[in-house]
């Protein structure tokens, strides 16, 4: 066998010498190291020495890696088991697989020729984003671009068509009505019902979240000073609470529950007014602050009787009670100076003096999964839902929305401002509550009335 040229780019072939001149400055020797491991006649190893001595000082013994012991580098195939001939990976086992077996929704893509654009910017790695769905031909102003631009992403937004005109709010509250094709409609309330009876809610036409915190149920149970700062706030708070009247827009949902188009009403108020109003079957979600339990006994009792006993226990506050608050948040707190609320004398159970709880749910408490259910089995056998003055920003209330959306019931929600269901709802009607029923409930009464000149 002819010598390997000893320097130079073929100097890894086992054949002729290259015939290109050797560069300058490279000397003609060859070690005598690389020399030894040169493969000799015969030889059939590429270094003239046998398979099983050859031992790879960087990376071990074959089949080994430095990085993991006993095992190989990652993106190797694994050796070959000795006695048998190589086991073929299964299909479908390779790189990827839990992303093949994980359900994706396919993508949606918002007007024409957006197809394929999402894949050109992608990062590798990164999952695609789910796009929203517009209704075929949605117009380029609609878009945010120019007739003709291919160089726009789809819009992310889904929001519903908001309604901001009486008449055009009475045609579709109208037209829910009539999808529900006889089925009674579940109507789901929330704050904004209340705030024309001079009860605050949470958050207001914006949507966000006002400056408040609220105590949560594990602080509320797990210590004494803050039961007592809780009942002291509340003390005060709750007569404004007590003493609100339901205003039009109650009346007008029993109205139409009187009626038969309305079947449920699902409440997240803790204020009673619904029944104040005249309102039948009520589903009050997160309870009633007119209702005391108690933690220990379970007892439940009244909570003007509660009231009764702690004005007697307090009376340095008789004057704060009775003074006009604006203050005072949707579950009838307040804000107290520390002083007055480390006078406060806190009164237990009747039954056993055990601690005492306001009826509702607490943040941080969950609602009882009895009620939820029954929650559920009146929204799936309805034929639509209407929400009332809720922004949906709870899963409490927004779940019901969601399974209606998922079996395909309509829904519609009369808010001002936007609402954490927006994307499930048909429209969304930006008007004032309580002006907004009152003319649907014209409207049915309308189109109940038989037309003039009209004998029986």
């Amino acid at each position: 066998m002819v010598a390997c040229p000893a320097t130079g780019p073929d100097r890894h072939l086992a054949g002729p010498a290259a015939s290109h001149p050797r560069r300058p400055g490279v000397p003609d020797t060859v070690p005598a190291a690389r020399l030894a491991h040169r493969p000799g006649p015969g030889s059939s190893h590429p270094r003239g020495l046998p398979a099983a001595e050859l031992v790879d000082r960087r990376r071990g013994p074959p089949g080994g890696h430095r990085l993991r012991p006993g095992g190989v580098a990652p993106g190797r195939h694994r050796p070959q088991p000795a006695g048998g001939p190589a086991v073929a990976r299964p299909a479908g086992t390779g790189r990827g697989i839990l992303r093949r077996l994980r359900p994706r929704p396919p993508a949606r893509v918002v007007g024409p020729g957006a197809a394929g654009r999402g894949r050109r910017h992608r990062r590798v790695g990164r999952p695609r984003r789910r796009r929203s769905v517009r209704a075929a031909g949605a117009t380029d102003g609609a878009r945010g671009v120019g007739a003709g631009s291919g160089r726009c992403r789809p819009l992310l937004s889904t929001d519903p068509p908001v309604i901001e005109s009486f008449p055009a709010a009475e045609r579709a509250v109208a037209e829910l009505f009539d999808a529900a094709a006889g089925k009674p409609v579940v109507v789901l309330t929330g704050a904004g019902l209340s705030t024309e009876s001079g009860i605050p809610d949470y958050r207001g036409v914006t949507g966000r979240a006002r400056p408040a915190s609220p105590m949560t149920y594990q602080e509320f149970t797990g210590s004494a000073p803050a039961r007592r700062t809780y009942w002291a706030r509340s003390h005060i708070g709750w007569r404004t609470i007590a003493e609100a009247e339901p205003n039009e827009g109650h009346h007008a949902v029993a109205q139409l529950q009187q009626s038969g188009r309305v079947g449920t009403v699902i409440t997240q108020n803790v204020d009673g007014l619904h029944q104040a109003g005249g309102a039948g079957e009520v589903i009050e979600l997160h309870g009633n602050l007119d209702r005391v339990v108690c933690l220990d006994c379970g007892d439940t009792s009244s909570r003007a009787e509660l009231e009764a006993r702690l004005t007697a226990a307090n009376p340095y506050l008789d004057d704060m009670i009775h003074a006009a608050r604006t203050d005072v948040k949707p579950d009838g707190d307040v804000d107290l100076s520390e002083d007055l609320v480390e006078r406060f004398q806190v009164r237990g159970c009747v039954a056993c003096g055990g601690r005492l709880k306001p009826d509702v749910v607490f943040f941080g408490e969950s609602v009882p999964k009895s009620l939820v259910k029954h929650c559920f089995s009146r929204v799936e056998t309805s034929g639509a839902v209407l929400v009332l003055g809720s922004s949906l920003a709870v899963m409490s209330g927004y779940r019901f929305v969601r399974r209606a959306g998922k079996l395909g019931i309509p829904v519609g929600i009369v808010n001002q401002g936007q609402t954490r269901g927006d994307h499930e709802a048909h429209f969304r009607v930006n008007l004032p509550l309580g002006q907004t029923l009152c003319r649907i409930v014209a409207h049915f009464a309308r189109s109940a009335a038989p037309p003039p000149g009209h004998r029986p």
